[in-house]
């Protein structure tokens, strides 16, 4: 692929997510009230998909699927297994649902799951030891083995 190729690939996710992140505000992120939920689920689809996935992909890299979930991202985990669906990321996408599904154990409602979540009240998230903790930890080396190439599945995506 050519220089000017990839720079155009780049721009092209920077464009959509750009384009998502415009219009967040930052006391929704410092409350974490539902208007960012809401926000981002009334996005285009080409914008929500590049959202939910840039940003799963850059916590996980950060800090692990824990950090994904403790720092409110977690709350669009249900979004991102159908987002990573859509750009044909399956392996990622079954990673994010057994992520999700060990956090949300208790079979919580999506309102209750993400008012616990933004909280602070998944207790075991911030236990070291928990069985959540290291079931996450097992999941993050799944995930940086990067089965799915998420940044060309992405660009391919959006390119449709």
């Amino acid at each position: 692929m050519s220089e000017i190729e990839e720079g155009f690939e780049e721009n092209l996710v920077d464009f959509y997510y750009s384009n998502a992140v415009q219009g967040i505000r930052e006391e929704w992120l410092i409350n974490i009230d539902e208007n960012w939920f809401n926000y981002i689920n009334n996005l285009p689809e080409k914008e929500k998909v590049t959202y939910h996935v840039a940003i799963l992909d850059e916590e996980v890299a950060n800090g692990g699927f824990n950090q994904y979930f403790i720092n409110g991202y977690g709350q669009f985990a249900k979004d991102t297994v159908n987002s990573l669906k859509l750009i044909k990321a399956d392996k990622s996408s079954s990673l994010v649902q057994k992520a999700y599904d060990i956090v949300n154990s208790k079979n919580m409602a999506d309102n209750i799951f993400r008012s616990k979540l933004l909280s602070g009240k998944i207790k075991e998230l911030y236990e070291y030891d928990s069985v959540v903790n290291n079931f996450l930890n097992e999941l993050d080396d799944e995930y940086y083995e990067y089965e799915d190439n998420i940044a060309i599945l992405l660009v391919n995506y959006l390119k449709e």
